[in-house]
């Protein structure tokens, strides 16, 4: 499935205001690229708590709920992220995600995430070693 121009920029969105991606500016393009669609029925699970991450998501229509442990304690809507902690911890998920009703997320895969941030890392490092190795002390 290909993105058209609105949705392009609502998952755009929801990327930079995951605190993880935060910072992502050039490099945001890899993950758009790499992203695959996803379609899930009211009731279906998204990703289950103590699951291994695999995706990193976001929310292009529908509702979804997220739940610890059995009790509800959010809801996720159009544009928003969900699922870095389990793909950058290595650590099984938090929490599950499942559809209220019918719903279409987009997800990166974990490789191609770390991938992009540890590139965006690299390139803030080499501005600020360029920036701290034209002062004169």
């Amino acid at each position: 499935r290909v993105m058209d121009e609105s949705t392009k920029r609502l998952i755009m969105s929801g990327i930079l205001k995951d605190p993880f991606c935060a910072n992502l500016g050039e490099h945001l393009e890899v993950i758009l690229a790499n992203m695959t669609f996803y379609a899930f029925e009211a009731g279906e699970t998204i990703v289950a708590q103590g699951s291994a991450g695999k995706h990193f998501f976001i929310v292009q229509d529908g509702v979804l709920e997220v739940s610890v442990n059995g009790k509800p304690t959010n809801t996720l809507l159009p544009g928003s992220s969900f699922g870095t902690v389990a793909l950058l911890y290595s650590c099984p998920r938090t929490a599950t995600v499942k559809a209220q009703a019918p719903s279409k997320v987009w997800g990166a895969d974990c490789e191609t995430l770390r991938k992009v941030l540890l590139q965006e890392n690299e390139t803030r490092h080499r501005e600020n070693r360029g920036l701290l190795d034209r002062i004169s002390l």
